[in-house]
Parts: C-alpha cells; sequence; structure tokens
C-alpha cells in the first residue's frame, strides 16, 4: 500500500511549540513527526520518494511547520517544489541519454 501525505491530522497550533517538528526515518522511509509526542504527521507520498532521498530534503517542509505556515499549505507547496525538482531531473537525464552524455 502505498503512503498517503496526509496520514494522520496535523497538530494544532496549541500542540506544538516552534521547532517541535523534526525529520525522522522510520520503517525505512523519510518522515516528519512532532518531537513532544513522536507522531508522525507526514510521510512523502510514493510518486515523491526519488525528489526525497535525505533528511535535508524534508528539513524544508519541517521548518515550514516549526515557522507556524498551515499544515496543508506548506505540504502543497512542498510536495509542488519537490515534483518541479524530478521533473527537471528527468528532463536532464532526457537530454543527456539523447546526446551520448549519460553514463
Amino acid at each position: 500500500m502505498g503512503a498517503v501525505s496526509c496520514a494522520f491530522s496535523p497538530a494544532t497550533r496549541a500542540e506544538v511549540r516552534p521547532a517541535d517538528h523534526l525529520v525522522e526515518q522510520r520503517d525505512g522511509r523519510l518522515c516528519v513527526i512532532v518531537a513532544t509526542t513522536g507522531r508522525v504527521i507526514y510521510t512523502p507520498p510514493d510518486f515523491l520518494k526519488d525528489a526525497i532521498t535525505r533528511h535535508a530534503d524534508l528539513q524544508l517542509l519541517a521548518a515550514a511547520f516549526n515557522r507556524g505556515e498551515r499544515y496543508i499549505d506548506a505540504v502543497m507547496a512542498f510536495e509542488a517544489d519537490r515534483s518541479d525538482e524530478l521533473r527537471a531531473r528527468r528532463a536532464v537525464s532526457s537530454v543527456l541519454s539523447r546526446s551520448g552524455r549519460a553514463g
């Protein structure tokens, strides 16, 4: 079964303090958690798996939550950015493979 980006309801602003969102790896996948409870609030969907391979990739989203951005706004902006990056990587790879430069 594929991961769902909104698998859990986000914590309300009253439940967490700034810097309470951390990136961790759970069950082999990176996710954003609420540090005080350990509750997972975001796991990237499968279609973004290739664009999120390091803690730093998800740290941008955790930082948005720490700034108090609305959950849905932060997730939508993050996923759009990651999708754009993935498309750009694939486009470059395609051009390089057609030119014989891909290894």
